[in-house]
């Protein structure tokens, strides 16, 4: 076969130099025809100009001649190319039409001149001499140079027959070798049927694989689903009876949280074997990323009367960039398979570690997770990491499982550069040690004062009074909580709704007027991109230095790269923290001098009984990060979240989602997502995350469900802070 794909190769090069070789020739003749067109033109104008004087000294002038014998001129000179005469580069044929033009000049004032009177026939008759001497070795010339080519068209025509000779003698040296070689090929087909066997035994074992997997699959979601249908029922049944349609309603929501991280860990299967599984970048503060640990793990743990465990003193960079939605993922698929396989009274546990880094602007960490559980035997840890995969063991056959909780978290610690090692012996435990490498966040460079209870006060750090910053942003509800903020660090705000009006209002203002620009990426008209190489190629002098610093949600590497080709200077991600966004302004402001500015922060009032803050926490708002993110500020928080049902976007979102207009709903869901996630409405936030990868991923049918599940929460929240 190989020898085969040679010969036609050879036999393909081959052909292919013999149709460039009979290209050349018919480029050649068409050059010679060319040729002969204009040997013929440069006859014309020799004998045009004889006819031309003697016409002029029998006083019969003739301006249609004149002008013909000139556009014949120029034509031959490459000028114009009224007749279709081909352009001879033959270096003595140029020469000669040159001088040929210079005389021709000489020539039309001297008819001028005669008609006028002014000179005599005589000298009008020298003159013409001259040019016709000149078109006589013109024509010489035209002739010289395509006598050349004929030559070179031989040449070409002899290379053509060598290249048919050289192809029928490879050929045949190919077809001599072809017959060797038979018998290699009979050996290489055998072997790919070996091959093929194999793969078919592998593809069987595969299916038989699945099929095990559906079937678990089959009882697993029937579990919850009988669950569901026949506590609804029962629930129908005892409408009155708040006390028993409590105990439904609850048990309805546990088998339907089972359902639903059973359907999930099949659809992240999916994303990833189909390569749409993506890590996205933000901000972590890992004390209260483990504080999150704990309080969904503790809840399991103390269900089933568990001890847990957690510890992570032994970190110095608390502030870290990493996805934590999928390390929150991977920490809960192995701490959740703890808690269900460690019986009642076990100890289920968590040790964070900071090791050394070799990498600079990054931190290592070390995430033990032990358990006193079943255990793993030696034969099965093998398989520990395969889909579809669960060990056999009577004690453990009841509890419900995809199998593919540590596929999928073996999957994202790949995907994060990462390393995860088990250790376990069966009756005794086990032990899954993960290592993962992080960026650094600046925050852990802002410096932070004590208050009086000895506490670091959030949000202390820097002062910019009287910097002028233009921010496009095209949320209004974002613009505000960036106007209180800034505006309270003593920086001047402009705002622009969208890229091209932020592009106007910098180029309208007097150079250096502004000190930085604040870039959003994803809005109307312009694009935070596109804008930034906008400003960046106007003609004044401070646009290609002035400092651009992009804010947004999406903070991919690619969203990155794209920021920085654009012209950025560097990237902050959303939900914005402002301590975070003003150091790295610092950066590019240093003649702003750093102080602390424990007046802006003052300490918040002691909440009230009834609270907004309070009554909204359980519909999973992180009050406690919203007020960090807003320097401790209270009433701006308070203020802000008030707005939040006044915001248009669900309404865009609703009505997108009605008519399936993907395309609006999908710009909906990321502004969403953004001041969501600025608001620290987590859990809200979160779902507005997947309804958006849903919408790109056109899986109209996750996102209707996971918008109806959106469109719930966020009509409670709203009913809520309809009160206040």
């Amino acid at each position: 076969m190989l020898r085969k794909f040679n010969l036609l190769y050879v036999i393909v090069i081959f052909s292919f130099l013999l149709l460039a070789q009979n290209f050349l020739v018919l480029r050649a003749v068409r050059e010679m025809n060319g040729d002969a067109r204009v040997v013929n033109y440069s006859g014309l104008v020799r004998g045009a100009t004889q006819r031309l004087v003697k016409l002029e000294i029998s006083h019969y002038p003739n301006d249609e001649l004149l002008a013909t014998l000139e556009e014949y001129l120029y034509g031959l000179a490459g000028r114009e190319n009224n007749y279709d005469i081909v352009y001879m580069a033959y270096g003595p044929f140029q020469a000669s039409i040159s001088d040929l033009l210079i005389i021709w000049d000489e020539l039309k004032t001297a008819i001028y001149r005669y008609r006028d009177g002014l000179i005599s026939g005589e000298s009008l008759l020298e003159i013409s001499e001259r040019h016709f001497h000149k078109a006589d070795e013109a024509t010489h010339n035209a002739e010289y140079g395509s006598e050349g080519k004929v030559g070179n068209t031989e040449l070409l025509i002899s290379a053509g027959m060598a290249v048919i000779s050289v192809i029928v003698i490879i050929v045949a040296i190919m077809m001599y070798l072809l017959r060797r070689s038979e018998q290699r090929q009979m050996e290489i087909l055998q072997e790919k049927n070996r091959q093929l066997e194999t793969a078919i035994l592998e593809a069987t074992e595969a299916n038989r694989a699945k099929s095990i997997f559906l079937s678990n699959m089959s009882h697993d979601i029937r579990t919850p689903l009988n669950g569901i249908i026949g506590m609804t029922t029962i629930a129908m049944r005892n409408l009155s009876n708040s006390a028993r349609l409590s105990d439904c309603l609850h048990k309805i929501e546990k088998s339907s949280r089972l359902l639903q991280s059973l359907v999930n860990d099949v659809l992240d299967m999916s994303k990833i074997e189909s390569g749409k599984f993506f890590l996205n970048s933000a901000e972590i503060f890992l004390p209260e990323f483990t504080q999150g640990l704990i309080d969904i793990i503790g809840g399991q743990a103390r269900a089933k009367k568990q001890e847990l465990r957690v510890s992570d003193a032994e970190i110095e960079h608390k502030h870290i960039i990493g996805d934590p939605l999928r390390l929150n993922q991977l920490f809960i698929n192995i701490l959740s398979n703890s808690v269900k396989f460690t019986p009642e009274g076990g100890i289920i546990g968590l040790v964070v570690k900071e090791m050394p880094c070799g990498r600079e602007g990054f931190a290592s960490f070390e995430f033990s997770c032990y358990d006193t559980g079943v255990g793993i035997s030696k034969e099965f840890l093998q398989h520990i990491f395969e889909s579809f995969s669960r060990e056999e063991d009577s004690r453990i056959d009841k509890i419900e499982g995809s199998g593919l909780g540590l596929s999928i978290t073996k999957r994202i610690v790949d995907m994060m550069g990462g390393n995860i090692q088990v250790e376990s012996e069966k009756n005794k435990g086990t032990n899954i040690t993960v290592t993962l490498d992080f960026p650094v966040s600046d925050s852990d460079a802002v410096p932070s004062e004590k208050n009086q209870s000895g506490a670091s006060m959030p949000g202390t750090g820097l002062r910019l009074d009287g910097v002028r910053v233009l921010m496009a942003e095209d949320n209004e509800l974002n613009t505000e909580i960036a106007v209180e903020m800034l505006s309270s660090a003593g920086i001047v705000l402009d705002c622009a709704s969208h890229g091209k009006e932020a592009v106007e209002m910098f180029n309208n203002a007097a150079p250096s007027t502004y000190a930085m620009i604040l870039m959003d990426m994803q809005m109307p008209v312009m694009t935070g991109c596109q804008a930034a190489a906008a400003i960046r190629n106007l003609p004044r002098p401070d646009a290609a230095v002035i400092p651009i610093i992009a804010m947004t949600a999406n903070a991919f590497e690619e969203d990155i790269r794209e920021v920085l080709a654009a012209g950025m200077n560097a990237h902050v991600s959303k939900p914005v923290n402002f301590e975070t966004l003003k150091t790295v302004m610092k950066k590019f402001l240093p003649a702003v001098e750093l102080e602390t500015a424990a007046e802006l922060n003052a300490e918040p009032a002691p909440a009230a009984p009834d609270s907004l803050l309070e009554a909204i926490a359980p519909y999973g708002v992180n009050t406690s990060a919203g007020l960090s993110r807003l320097a401790g500020n209270r009433k701006v928080y308070e203020n802000i979240l008030l707005k939040f049902p006044k915001d248009k976007n669900f309404e865009t979102l609703s009505n997108a989602i009605r008519l399936e207009d993907f395309n609006t709903a999908l710009k909906a869901a990321h502004s969403l997502r953004g001041i969501t996630a600025n608001l620290s409405m987590e859990t809200l936030a979160e779902m507005f995350f997947q309804l958006e990868q849903a919408l790109k991923q056109e899986n109209y049918q996750e996102a209707l469900g996971i918008f109806d599940r959106a469109k719930a929460l966020h009509e409670s929240l709203t009913e809520i802070m309809g009160r206040y």
